[in-house]
């Protein structure tokens, strides 16, 4: 097993223990766990919504990230492109924080359950509403152009 999927393997068992529990009590149930390549997804869904989990350690896209995406509708190209929202968007449009990108990968036990846990956390703060399917306010993101830079 190489390093980069071993990474892949701790960081997203850690993620699904940590989000499936707290999704599923709002009916977000696990539809998706894979590793494919450099690139490890977990998808929860919802009736029309989901949330995606995206871990990525592919050296073209380096540094390495962790990614939670909200979307509505399909989860592949080019829906994807057009209704998801990555957590990051959230973070700048409700704090004005310019500097919230994904989350930075990094090894070792306590990096990795120090990253899911601030992913979880961010996303219960800046997700609760796309989670309790109020849209407004993903809808208010989406519809802003891409190069808003709040």
């Amino acid at each position: 097993m190489t390093k980069t999927i071993k990474l892949l393997k701790e960081i997203s068992i850690k993620a699904e223990n940590q989000f499936e529990e707290y999704l599923s009590s709002f009916g977000f149930i696990k539809e998706l766990s894979k590793i494919e390549n450099s690139i490890a997804t977990i998808l929860f869904r919802k009736e029309d919504q989901y949330i995606k989990l995206e871990i990525n350690n592919h050296p073209k896209d380096y540094p390495g990230y962790f990614n939670v995406i909200f979307g509505i509708g399909q989860d592949v190209y080019p829906d994807i492109d057009f209704n998801s929202i990555a957590i990051w968007r959230f973070q700048r449009f409700i704090e004005k924080n310019n500097e919230a990108t994904e989350y930075e990968l990094v090894s070792g036990l306590d990096s990795i359950q120090s990253l899911v846990k601030n992913a979880f956390l961010d996303m219960q703060k800046y997700g609760k509403d796309f989670i309790n399917s109020d849209l407004s306010m993903f809808n208010k993101i989406k519809n802003l152009p891409a190069s808003t830079n709040f």
